[in-house]
């Protein structure tokens, strides 16, 4: 964010997106030897996905931009 000059709202979209990915690509190995428990994912991921997007959409945008800031 600092070292690339990049807005730290959009710097989250990155974030999520480089963890996501990261998560999918390490997920895939278990998905192929059926090692996932699918109602695990159930109960945990799809409300732990909601809750990212409800958050990153409705709560981060109303943060104001002082917080959280190293001043110069």
């Amino acid at each position: 964010m600092y070292l690339f000059h990049i807005n730290p709202l959009e710097a989250t979209y990155y974030s999520l997106i480089i963890v996501g990915s990261t998560a999918f690509v390490g997920a895939l190995t278990k998905i192929k030897n059926s090692e996932i428990l699918w109602d695990k994912v159930i109960i945990f991921g799809i409300p732990s996905l909601l809750a990212t997007y409800f958050s990153r959409h409705f709560l981060v945008e109303r943060i104001p931009d002082h917080i959280g800031l190293i001043e110069k």
